[in-house]
């Protein structure tokens, strides 16, 4: 483990931290959030290459956050993301019975219940001002397309840790949290790290899957006979098949578009924007609480020049928004072959998608997945 000399090292300045999850030799854009004293918040993205420079400028005496993910565009909607090196849980230990303990005794007293519930020791624990933050690095970033299982184990940490008062309203991959080395204003305490875990004397990283694996539940087998037929599965809820194809398809019809290398055209917007909005709120990665900021945030791709109020309002998603109160089985369901059809994509198209995509291309892929065994078979004989 760091010693106290290390770890006032580690805290020397915000960068030291941030450039474990954020690497300014990237492409893309994170986001500082800033509450000063006497003016409005504010907020702005910068691009990764600014990183040190922006850190370098700000005024540490305000409360001042940072995203934790990466974005491809300047914009810290989750339909922008573009990775994930990290995962992380915010503890509001000061609602807890841990209240009166310092952030030192809290930190040992979550890292051995790390270890007594076999979940793997978060690679950084940080005291926010207030209570804690647990972070988890991963070996390398995971990419957009891996977002509702990286959901999934937020979830699952954030339930495992309600002990200590994990915020289940702080795990989502838009999630800023407060950077280290400023002032918490309202406690006057500095965030600051108090532990690293170490590996080979850097602080421990975690392939994804390796932590998925650890954290996520899994369905035993019933009986020695099927743990000699199969492993045990991950399981990663009751909708998480469900989740994972409703951010696939929300994938596809964004894909579509930069296939066809254009704008989407009016007349067709309003029906698009439904669709995409209806799959990003059914994969679970939106609510109806910030629905109305991440469907601007796709309006703007289908045309940049869009204006909520003047080309759209509010209530023309009206019912979605309804429907996502309700909950998720509230949502539309559809038919691939009614998104083909509504869409007009062609069987070129279907090649380049995932999910959206007719019996024929099923078939088409299948026959191709198993054309060299085939062949080897036939070598055999």
């Amino acid at each position: 483990k760091r010693s106290t000399t290390q770890l006032e090292l580690f805290n020397d300045s915000p960068l030291d931290e941030t450039s474990l999850f954020h690497d300014p030799g990237r492409p893309g854009f994170f986001s500082i959030f800033v509450r000063p004293a006497m003016a409005d918040p504010r907020q702005r993205s910068y691009r990764l290459d600014l990183l040190p420079q922006v850190l370098a400028s700000l005024d540490r005496h305000n409360d001042t956050y940072i995203s934790q993910a990466e974005f491809f565009k300047p914009n810290r909607r989750l339909v922008n993301l573009w990775r994930l090196g990290l995962a992380f849980v915010d503890l509001d230990t000061y609602q807890t019975k841990w209240g009166l303990r310092t952030p030192e005794e809290v930190s040992l007293s979550v890292r051995t219940f790390l270890h007594d519930e076999g979940i793997p020791a978060a690679s950084l624990i940080v005291s926010s001002g207030r209570g804690l933050y647990l972070k988890w690095l991963f070996e390398t970033p995971i990419p957009q397309s891996a977002l509702p299982r990286w959901n999934a184990v937020q979830r699952e940490l954030v339930e495992r840790l309600q002990g200590f008062g994990a915020d289940p309203m702080a795990k989502d991959a838009s999630r800023v949290l407060r950077l280290v080395q400023t002032v918490h204003a309202k406690t006057g305490d500095v965030v600051r790290v108090l532990h690293v875990e170490e590996a080979e004397g850097e602080p421990k990283r975690y392939g994804f899957d390796r932590l998925a694996g650890a954290v996520l539940p899994v369905e035993r087998p019933q009986s020695q006979k099927d743990i000699s037929r199969r492993p045990f599965k991950v399981v990663e809820g009751g909708l998480g098949r469900e989740r994972s194809l409703a951010w696939a398809r929300l994938t596809d019809l964004r894909l579509l578009q930069d296939i066809r290398g254009r704008v989407v055209p009016e007349g067709e917007r309003e029906v698009s924007l439904f669709w995409r909005l209806n799959f990003l709120l059914q994969s679970g990665q939106a609510t109806a609480r910030n629905a109305y900021h991440e469907a601007r945030a796709l309006a703007r791709e289908l045309d940049p020049g869009f204006v909520m109020g003047r080309d759209w309002q509010e209530s023309d998603l009206s019912t979605l928004y309804h429907r996502a109160q309700q909950g998720h089985r509230s949502l539309y369901r559809v038919r691939n072959d009614t998104l083909l059809n509504r869409f007009r994509i062609t069987p070129d198209e279907e090649r380049r998608m995932s999910t959206i995509i007719s019996a024929t291309e099923k078939y088409r892929r299948l026959c191709a997945k198993r054309a060299p065994g085939i062949a080897a078979r036939r070598e055999a004989k």
